[in-house]
């Protein structure tokens, strides 16, 4: 089982995230109306990139699937699967898949609360197995992963072979390494996002009672 830790992406109502959504892209010249106008400048991205590093350096690129914004505002999951196939023809290396835009005034966030049992985890994996089935690009399942025996499911019945994972790092720099001793056990973190709310992020489990 891989595991893959992000650093940046163009998904989630970010700049580039924005041109997909038809809520902000507005534009009336070849960079906005139909998903390949509004998708225009992140093919010219990864083109000019590849151009500059070459084959030999990965280039990987994060991408929501649905924004879940309502009709005719937000990219589609038809949409996106076009834009997914389009990128790998660019030969990009590696797709992160995501979704939701946090603009998107529904409460919806791609780091999603409560994941207490094992079904709430692992939660964009059916889609993402979907896109990974269509696409030669390596494919990195994020959202909710929790569980190995659930990740290597995963691994085992799809096309899936990464899998991201952000906030139970922050809460127990060394699960990798408890993983590899017990595969049964549990990381501490719920799920609150309270992560997410100091400077630097930093897990309130760990936070130090001042006496």
């Amino acid at each position: 089982m891989h595991l893959f830790q992000r650093r940046s992406h163009a998904g989630h109502g970010y700049f580039l995230s924005q041109f997909l959504t038809p809520y902000y892209n507005r534009r009336d010249d070849e960079y906005g109306g139909c998903i390949q106008n509004r998708a225009r400048i992140i093919y010219e991205v990864i083109t000019e990139v590849k151009n500059r590093v070459g084959d030999a350096f990965p280039v990987m690129i994060k991408l929501n699937f649905d924004d879940f914004m309502d009709e005719n505002e937000g990219l589609t999951e038809e949409e996106s699967l076009e834009v997914f196939k389009k990128i790998d023809e660019l030969k990009v290396d590696i797709i992160e898949v995501s979704a939701v835009n946090e603009s998107s005034g529904k409460g919806l966030m791609p780091a999603r609360k409560g994941i207490k049992s094992i079904e709430k985890q692992s939660y964009f994996k059916e889609v993402t197995a979907k896109i990974a089935s269509e696409v030669n690009a390596k494919v990195i399942l994020m959202g909710g992963n929790r569980n190995v025996d659930l990740m290597d499911e995963i691994l085992n019945t799809t096309d899936i072979e990464y899998f991201s994972l952000a906030r139970p790092f922050l809460s127990e720099t060394d699960l990798i390494n408890k993983w590899i001793n017990n595969n049964d056990y549990i990381p501490k973190c719920v799920s609150c996002n309270k992560c997410w709310e100091t400077q630097p992020n930093s897990c309130v489990f760990n936070k130090k009672i001042k006496k």
